[in-house]
Protein backbone atom coordinates (compact mmCIF):
# COMPACT_ATOMS: atom_id res chain seq x y z
CA UNK A 1 0.00 0.00 0.00
CA UNK A 2 2.27 2.69 -0.98
CA UNK A 3 0.27 6.00 -1.08
CA UNK A 4 3.39 7.59 -3.66
CA UNK A 5 4.69 5.81 -6.13
CA UNK A 6 8.21 6.86 -7.48
CA UNK A 7 6.65 8.82 -10.03
CA UNK A 8 4.96 11.45 -7.49
CA UNK A 9 8.38 11.08 -5.54
CA UNK A 10 9.70 12.52 -8.78
CA UNK A 11 7.37 15.65 -9.31
CA UNK A 12 7.50 16.59 -5.48
CA UNK A 13 11.70 16.71 -5.40
CA UNK A 14 11.34 18.82 -9.36
CA UNK A 15 9.01 21.10 -7.86
CA UNK A 16 10.91 21.70 -4.49
CA UNK A 17 13.92 21.93 -6.44
CA UNK A 18 12.22 24.42 -8.82
CA UNK A 19 11.27 26.51 -5.73
CA UNK A 20 14.75 26.68 -4.36
CA UNK A 21 15.95 28.06 -7.69
CA UNK A 22 13.27 30.58 -8.26
CA UNK A 23 13.97 32.04 -4.37
CA UNK A 24 17.56 32.04 -4.84
CA UNK A 25 17.20 33.86 -8.31
CA UNK A 26 14.85 36.38 -6.56
CA UNK A 27 17.15 36.72 -3.55
CA UNK A 28 19.99 37.95 -5.93
CA UNK A 29 18.00 40.02 -7.26
CA UNK A 30 17.09 41.83 -4.59
CA UNK A 31 20.50 42.15 -3.64
CA UNK A 32 21.53 43.39 -6.55
CA UNK A 33 18.87 46.10 -6.62
CA UNK A 34 19.52 46.83 -2.73
CA UNK A 35 23.32 47.25 -3.88
CA UNK A 36 22.63 49.83 -6.44
CA UNK A 37 20.26 51.62 -4.62
CA UNK A 38 23.05 51.92 -1.66
CA UNK A 39 25.52 53.19 -4.46
CA UNK A 40 23.21 55.85 -5.86
CA UNK A 41 22.50 57.15 -2.19
CA UNK A 42 26.12 57.12 -2.05
CA UNK A 43 26.54 59.13 -5.28
CA UNK A 44 23.92 61.46 -4.41
CA UNK A 45 25.32 61.93 -0.99
CA UNK A 46 28.78 63.17 -2.25
CA UNK A 47 27.50 65.84 -4.98
CA UNK A 48 25.35 67.49 -2.29
CA UNK A 49 28.50 67.47 -0.07
CA UNK A 50 30.84 68.44 -3.33
CA UNK A 51 28.21 71.28 -3.26
CA UNK A 52 28.58 72.37 0.02
CA UNK A 53 31.74 72.17 0.05
CA UNK A 54 32.49 74.27 -3.03
CA UNK A 55 29.84 76.52 -1.51
CA UNK A 56 32.56 77.46 1.11
CA UNK A 57 35.40 77.86 -1.48
CA UNK A 58 32.95 80.38 -3.49
CA UNK A 59 32.36 82.16 0.17
CA UNK A 60 35.90 82.44 0.47
CA UNK A 61 36.70 84.01 -2.67
CA UNK A 62 33.80 86.18 -2.77
CA UNK A 63 35.27 87.35 0.58
CA UNK A 64 38.51 88.26 -0.63
CA UNK A 65 37.46 89.86 -3.87
CA UNK A 66 35.28 92.10 -1.82
CA UNK A 67 39.07 92.87 -0.10
CA UNK A 68 36.92 91.29 3.02
CA UNK A 69 39.94 90.16 4.97
CA UNK A 70 37.86 89.70 8.04
CA UNK A 71 35.15 87.47 6.39
CA UNK A 72 38.00 85.76 4.57
CA UNK A 73 39.99 84.84 7.69
CA UNK A 74 36.24 83.07 9.13
CA UNK A 75 37.33 80.47 6.19
CA UNK A 76 40.81 79.78 7.43
CA UNK A 77 41.88 76.74 10.23
CA UNK A 78 45.08 77.72 12.35
CA UNK A 79 47.36 76.00 9.61
CA UNK A 80 46.36 78.34 6.63
CA UNK A 81 46.19 81.46 8.90
CA UNK A 82 49.68 80.52 9.38
CA UNK A 83 50.71 79.75 6.13
CA UNK A 84 49.04 83.44 5.01
CA UNK A 85 51.44 85.15 8.24
CA UNK A 86 54.20 83.33 6.60
CA UNK A 87 53.35 84.89 3.33
CA UNK A 88 52.26 81.76 1.34
CA UNK A 89 49.62 83.58 0.04
CA UNK A 90 47.80 87.36 0.05
CA UNK A 91 44.14 87.30 1.48
CA UNK A 92 43.22 90.27 0.12
CA UNK A 93 44.98 92.16 -3.21
CA UNK A 94 44.12 92.65 -6.69
CA UNK A 95 41.82 89.90 -7.11
CA UNK A 96 39.40 90.53 -8.99
CA UNK A 97 37.61 87.16 -10.04
CA UNK A 98 38.09 83.42 -10.05
CA UNK A 99 37.69 79.82 -11.94
CA UNK A 100 37.27 76.85 -10.49
CA UNK A 101 39.03 74.42 -12.35
CA UNK A 102 39.10 70.91 -11.07
CA UNK A 103 37.72 70.12 -8.09
CA UNK A 104 37.84 66.25 -6.06
CA UNK A 105 37.66 64.34 -2.87
CA UNK A 106 41.27 63.37 -1.62
CA UNK A 107 39.84 61.90 1.59
CA UNK A 108 37.03 61.57 3.67
CA UNK A 109 36.68 64.76 5.42
CA UNK A 110 39.21 66.12 2.80
CA UNK A 111 38.43 68.14 -0.54
CA UNK A 112 41.39 69.85 -3.29
CA UNK A 113 40.26 72.87 -4.91
CA UNK A 114 42.33 74.07 -7.94
CA UNK A 115 41.37 78.01 -8.68
CA UNK A 116 42.89 80.30 -11.12
CA UNK A 117 42.62 84.01 -9.97
CA UNK A 118 42.32 87.07 -12.38
CA UNK A 119 43.31 90.60 -11.86
CA UNK A 120 42.28 93.70 -12.87
CA UNK A 121 41.88 93.70 -17.34
CA UNK A 122 41.38 89.85 -16.89
CA UNK A 123 45.56 89.26 -16.03
CA UNK A 124 45.79 85.53 -14.93
CA UNK A 125 46.58 85.60 -11.32
CA UNK A 126 48.48 82.46 -9.70
CA UNK A 127 46.84 79.53 -9.57
CA UNK A 128 46.14 78.31 -6.35
CA UNK A 129 45.04 74.85 -5.01
CA UNK A 130 43.17 74.93 -1.71
CA UNK A 131 42.49 72.05 0.96
CA UNK A 132 39.31 71.82 2.63
CA UNK A 133 39.04 69.93 6.00
CA UNK A 134 36.03 68.96 7.96
CA UNK A 135 36.24 69.94 11.63
CA UNK A 136 33.46 69.79 13.92
CA UNK A 137 30.88 69.53 10.76
CA UNK A 138 31.56 72.30 9.20
CA UNK A 139 34.35 72.89 6.13
CA UNK A 140 37.55 75.05 6.00
CA UNK A 141 40.29 75.99 4.30
CA UNK A 142 42.61 74.06 5.63
CA UNK A 143 45.65 75.08 2.77
CA UNK A 144 45.81 77.58 -0.16
CA UNK A 145 49.15 77.27 -2.01
CA UNK A 146 50.31 78.74 -5.29
CA UNK A 147 50.48 76.45 -8.15
CA UNK A 148 54.01 75.84 -9.55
Amino acid sequence: MNILNLQSWKAILIAIISVLLVVSFLSWQYKKIEDNSQEKLTSLEDVLIMGSVQEVVDDFMTARISNNENQAILYLTEQAFQQMEEGAFFLVGEITSYRIVSKEKTDEDTFRFRVETYEKDGIKGFPEIIILKKIGGEYYIDSLKIAG
